[in-house]
């Protein structure tokens, strides 16, 4: 689930992913 999110977020918008993974922990 974590795996599909990620690749969601990352294509849906990469700025804002960084920002996820660095709340998240997924550096």
């Amino acid at each position: 689930m974590t795996a599909f999110f990620v690749a969601t977020v990352t294509i849906k918008d990469p700025a804002k992913f960084q920002d996820y993974a660095q709340q998240a922990g997924a550096t």
